[in-house]
């Protein structure tokens, strides 16, 4: 990436005076990264510390890469961001409250490794997607082993059907 000078457009000045959380969406190369890094850090600046800010993105080190090529330094703030993937904060939504969504033991990853080793144990039919993604739900169900492309829905899945988790996962990041 070409070292920039991030400049916002007029809607994302918007975003960038908010006080509300925000989903930044666009194509790419749209400022999307830019824009949420800088509102982070105006956002930082008019609430003292201990006040923190999450971060999610699919890759928190190109959040970082991008944040250097714009030229966006949060200085002595960095470390009141907190940087974490969807899947990690899914993870630990799932860890906390797994339960409440049907998950019987605590929920741990499942890598690549592990689901095939278990689906060969098993002998699933992986060609066969929807047996296959069904096998997988009951697997984290019964054994609380979560592979990574069920971590997001299953976590969006518990946020949506309870208000009083939300709520509890919104004091955490207000």
């Amino acid at each position: 990436l070409a070292m920039t000078t991030y400049e916002p457009t007029e809607g994302q000045l918007a975003i960038l005076m908010s006080e509300s959380s925000a989903l930044v969406t666009g194509g790419p190369g749209r400022g999307k990264t830019a824009t949420a890094i800088a509102a982070a850090k105006m956002w930082l600046g008019r609430h003292p510390a201990p006040a923190q800010v999450l971060f999610t993105s699919f890759s928190n080190a190109a959040v970082k890469r991008i944040a250097a090529a714009a030229g966006l330094d949060l200085g002595a703030a960095e470390r009141r961001v907190q940087y974490r993937t969807f899947h990690s904060l899914a993870m630990e939504v799932l860890r906390d409250y797994g339960r409440f969504v049907g998950l019987r033991k605590p929920a741990r990853a499942l890598d690549r490794t592990e689901e095939r080793i278990i689906a060969a144990e098993r002998g699933w039919d992986t060609r066969d997607e929807a047996a296959y993604e069904n096998a997988l739900k009951r697997l984290a169900a019964e054994e609380g082993l979560v592979v990574f492309q069920l971590m997001v829905p299953l976590a969006v899945s518990l946020l949506r059907s309870s208000a009083t988790i939300r709520q509890a996962v919104g004091g955490r990041f207000p």
